[in-house]
């Protein structure tokens, strides 16, 4: 099931050109209103998990983005696409250690953190902080930032392999890290790739936990390019505890890699 969520889009087109020349063919009105309630079912299940779901204004807000980078033979083009997003704080998954440090020495930042393949620059103050018990280690960062009026944690992550492995491994323990973010004592944010598509039911149950921050405004873009490009795939994503809102949530291109980056503004909800 989880597959064919993720086929959806091809699987809807495929049965409606099926249906269209079935209803040429046979000159009949019922293949016609098969392929309608085809394209209404296909339009709900796509359409649902990116329309906006707005919030307030966040009081104070944050910039973060997060780039995903794949392709570790160009540093320059890498530098500039995260010195370009001009984010308070920024979270970088690099191919490597070495190009990790690569990219942590030309990016200035006035604090900066590597832990493994995951650099964090920040305006604010920040530590690394533990992972709870149980969480993969190489998958997953966890980061207590100093914000302007509030402390909160970040929680960032990453996947390795295909997209299909990851839905089927589920390497970054979805569950146990959504119940983990819960009982964190400061307000957190999730952000990366999750490997994670929005029509799963692991996508329900974090929206019905968080707030998906890049769904603050309408039309939230798929994450995934090149081949993935026709099943509409978003893997990255921005979670945020509820207490917090968010605002301005938009994607660009990341040279090199299926991933797009993200960036949104996100703070505590007025009140």
């Amino acid at each position: 099931m989880q597959f064919v969520s993720m086929a959806l889009p091809v699987l809807v087109a495929a049965s409606m050109l099926g249906l269209l020349i079935a209803a040429a063919d046979s000159r009949k009105l019922t293949p016609l209103l098969v392929a309608a309630s085809v394209a209404v079912f296909g339009w709900v299940s796509i359409s649902g998990p990116r329309s906006a779901q707005p919030s307030p204004p966040p009081v104070d807000p944050i910039r973060i983005a997060t780039v995903t980078i794949r392709d570790a033979s160009d540093v320059d083009a890498d530098v500039k696409t995260v010195a370009a997003t001009r984010a308070d704080v920024r979270i970088v998954v690099a191919p490597s250690k070495k190009s990790a440090a690569a990219i942590k020495r030309r990016i200035d930042a006035p604090n900066t953190l590597q832990d493994g393949r995951f650099l964090m620059f920040s305006r604010f103050p920040l530590e690394q902080a533990p992972l709870p018990d149980g969480l993969p280690g190489d998958l997953l960062a966890r980061f207590q930032v100093s914000g302007p009026t509030a402390t909160f944690v970040v929680y960032a992550t990453r996947t390795d392999g295909s997209i299909l492995a990851s839905d089927a491994n589920d390497p970054l323990s979805l569950e146990r890290l959504r119940t983990a973010v819960l009982h964190d004592r400061l307000p957190a944010i999730v952000i990366g790739d999750m490997g994670m598509d929005d029509r799963t039911t692991e996508y329900r149950a974090y929206t019905a936990s968080f707030r998906d921050a890049m769904r603050a405004r309408t039309g939230a873009s798929s994450t995934l390019g090149s081949f993935w490009s026709p099943v509409l795939l978003r893997v990255d994503h921005v979670f945020t505890s509820t207490s917090w809102c968010a605002a301005g949530g938009k994607t660009f291109d990341v040279p090199g890699s299926e991933h797009r980056g993200l960036i949104v503004s996100v703070g505590p909800c007025k009140g």
